[in-house]
């Protein structure tokens, strides 16, 4: 997998790799190629679906989340960087056009007040010894690289759906690992996790089931410990529907240390990308209280 990592803010900021290599048994219809081969540019020249999660915003008194963000719009790729370097994001219906800066490292760009920041992290397979972009995390964020602050967090992934019918036509067994981040944000703070995700997927039943394990919640100037003993998401046994899936998890928190967690209202769903399955990504998002104050949470994963 090839990282793309477009958000040059602190390490509590960055996306986490993911991890890849699930042993993918499964065997499925060969479909129309999506995009192009091309080790230089994905073919993402048409807006895409940003199968983001919730929205989460604070504003210093309570933490409010929604469905803003409708696309991701991949419009200029800067072949050298392998990235590009210009976006453009629709939230609430207006289109805001985000931009690479060489000196900053940063891509983003301004919409009343506020500053958008965007990340990037790619997943490539290879096929017929050729290169090809599958799919891709974003993340977007409101707030001040200068100050680490945030105000506003979107998880989400774009990319190159399996077709319904190739998911349906597919038999045998496959496991997907991976990764990603989860984004806890309250009325006036933010702290951040990387998360490991395995899924085993039982393409003969259309079922899929999983975990995900967390590692401890961070803020922005803390190191991250990963040794993902926090808390296990876990995935019950699923239906398949259409070319991915979406389902209520479990969250037990495991080692809360000196606060006290408790989650509700946990959703999470998944799609598969490329020509036959070869990733399944997605986002899910909860809401929560630590030690009493009420938040969001909002993540994404991929997984090979």
């Amino acid at each position: 997998m090839t990282q793309k990592l477009l958000l040059a803010l602190p390490a509590a900021l960055s996306l986490a790799a993911c991890g890849g290599g699930g042993d993918d048994e499964a065997t499925t219809t060969p479909a129309q190629a999506q995009y192009s081969y091309t080790t230089s540019s994905p073919n993402w020249t048409t807006t895409l679906p940003a199968n983001l999660s919730v929205y989460a915003e604070q504003d210093g008194t309570n933490v409010t989340s929604s469905q803003k963000v409708a696309n991701v719009d991949i419009k200029q790729w800067n072949a050298t960087r392998g990235e590009p370097d210009q976006v453009d994001i629709q939230i609430d219906g207006e289109v805001i056009t985000l931009t690479y800066d060489p000196a900053t490292q940063l891509t983003s760009g301004t919409h009343d007040g506020k500053t958008y920041y965007f990340s990037y992290l790619s997943n490539t397979q290879r096929n017929s010894n050729q290169t090809e972009t599958v799919a891709a995390q974003v993340q977007i964020i409101v707030g001040d690289a200068n100050t680490l602050t945030v105000s506003g967090i979107a998880q989400g992934v774009i990319g190159f759906e399996t077709p319904d019918s190739v998911v349906t036509a597919a038999t045998g067994t496959a496991n997907y690992s991976g990764g990603g981040n989860i984004l806890y944000l309250t009325a006036n703070a933010w702290e951040m996790s990387a998360t490991q995700a395995n899924f085993a997927v039982d393409f003969n039943n259309s079922t899929i089931s999983g975990a995900i394990q967390v590692d401890d919640p961070v803020g922005p100037s803390q190191t991250r410990p990963n040794t993902y003993t926090f808390a296990t998401i876990s995935v019950p046994q699923t239906a398949l529907t259409g070319n991915g899936f979406s389902a209520q998890p479990t969250v037990t928190v495991n080692n809360p240390g000196t606060n006290t967690y408790t989650f509700s209202n946990e959703t999470i769903n998944g799609t598969f990308y490329g020509d036959s399955s070869d990733v399944l990504a997605g986002t899910l998002s909860a809401d929560y209280t630590a030690n009493g104050t009420a938040g969001v949470a909002v993540g994404n994963y991929m997984a090979n």
